[in-house]
């Protein structure tokens, strides 16, 4: 296990360290004057960095108080539904390093929902009831105003909207009707950029006209790209190659050309423009064909994406959640049939939920049947009192996913039918506080 954070108590022999991993960890620790310093945790071994320094938190100790200067924000409850309003009705203040503050003396109330300000907090552990969001580590005791530049996006992806969010992705993450994915027969003209992942590196080229040379523009294989709003866009073969070396001069290495290389395009993330294909011009195809046969993409040039991919025996794999709804798997009816070969029968066929970069994402009941009976099982061995202040909790599910085996199929029915597909549960956790909840396998 491997975690960092600061020193903010220290009893005898031992420290508690909070760390944004773990939240507070306690540790044996012989050195002097811990408190207020980061520490970098490994296995069994702790190490002390004394001149560590980050702009997102500035901590310090202060007559054996720790103390911390870090970016805050409160709820605007004008804009939450009703439960989610109610749920978070508490919460005077929140930061997405030390989590949920206490308000005390009052001198953030003076603050508008949704602003984000500077807050100098002090290490006071706190109590005001059982669920995450009325207990914590850290007191409000001064606020100040934030510079007119200051980078504060990351502070703005609370609990409060996180679940609001959550709710709401089908509705703006579904395509509109006025887009290539939900009507693949509407003229194609887009001058704008996306950013799309390559699903297939090399695959049979759908709009492959033979009776074109490939200097016309058509080749038997191409790469598939895939953006929500467009589909499955293909991109074309042949690629930019590295300069090889000739007698007069010496290879020169080009990135954006080994990034663009048809072997290493899977799971690679690109900008690029959807256009008709020059062979269109020159094919004798009827012009009511979908938008895949006659587009493909150009100006095509690496993209920097935070979202992580790994390609595994040549499929691109990569991590997707969603919030957990009883009624995305089985009817109410269904939810009550204790034997679980009757109850797994009638689980939908149809599941499914709505990923920004991925579209539609298929759940088949083998993984609809992991996530419920994981779920029914944690509560099982919860207290009443804790069962019933976890009820309402949001809950994650995190899944890995892939793309579809009959991906081309689905796609023709797109969006009633998805690309990908969740091809194993990784994860479920509470969506307040990340409490995980075990996995129960077969």
């Amino acid at each position: 296990m491997e975690f960092f954070g600061f020193a903010c108590e220290q009893n005898e022999d031992k420290i508690k360290i909070f760390t944004l991993e773990q939240g507070m960890v306690e540790l044996e620790y012989e050195g002097c004057d811990p408190l207020g310093k980061w520490f970098d945790v490994s296995d069994d071994e702790i190490e002390l960095h004394p001149t560590y320094s980050n702009k997102e938190i500035e901590v310090w100790e202060e007559d054996g108080e720790v103390f911390a200067k870090v970016l805050a924000i409160g709820p605007n409850m004008f804009c939450l539904p009703k439960d989610i309003k109610e749920k978070y009705s508490k919460v005077a203040a929140w930061s997405p390093l030390l989590k949920y503050l206490d308000d005390e003396t009052g001198i953030f109330a003076g603050i508008r929902g949704n602003d984000v300000v500077y807050v100098v907090v002090k290490y006071a552990p706190w109590f005001n009831g059982p669920s995450v969001r009325e207990q914590g580590l850290f007191k409000i005791q001064e606020v100040f105003e934030i510079e007119e530049d200051r980078y504060t996006a990351y502070c703005r992806q609370t609990p409060w909207t996180l679940e609001y969010m959550g709710r709401t992705l089908t509705q703006s993450l579904k395509p509109k009707p006025n887009t290539i994915a939900f009507n693949q027969y509407q003229k194609v003209d887009d001058d704008g950029f996306r950013i799309g992942l390559c699903i297939k590196s090399s695959y049979p080229n759908s709009g492959f006209n033979q009776e074109l040379n490939p200097s016309d523009g058509s080749y038997k294989f191409c790469s598939l790209l895939f953006t929500p709003d467009y589909g499955i866009v293909r991109y074309t073969f042949p690629v930019n190659k590295p300069r090889m070396v000739t007698r007069t001069a010496e290879a020169v290495y080009d990135v954006d050309s080994d990034f663009t290389s048809i072997d290493k395009r899977i799971g690679q993330w690109y900008t690029f423009q959807v256009t008709e294909a020059r062979s269109r011009t020159k094919s004798k195809k009827k012009t009511d064909s979908p938008a895949i046969l006659h587009s493909t993409a150009r100006k095509v040039a690496s993209a920097n994406h935070p979202r992580e991919t790994v390609v595994v025996d040549e499929e691109v794999e990569l991590e997707s959640s969603f919030l957990f709804d009883y009624n995305m798997f089985e009817t109410e009816s269904n939810r009550l049939i204790k034997n679980w070969y009757a109850r797994y029968k009638g689980l939908s066929r149809k599941s499914h939920f709505w990923d920004a970069d991925l579209g539609r994402v298929e759940v088949y009941p083998f993984i609809s049947m992991e996530i419920i009976k994981s779920i029914e099982k944690h509560r099982e061995t919860l207290e009443p009192s804790e069962a019933e202040l976890l009820q309402k909790e949001a809950i994650v599910v995190v899944v890995r996913t892939v793309v579809h085996k009959n991906f081309m199929m689905n796609f023709k029915n797109y969006p009633m039918q998805g690309v990908f597909t969740a091809k194993k549960l990784e994860k479920i956790c509470y969506l307040d506080g990340g409490r995980l909840i075990p996995l129960e396998k077969e």
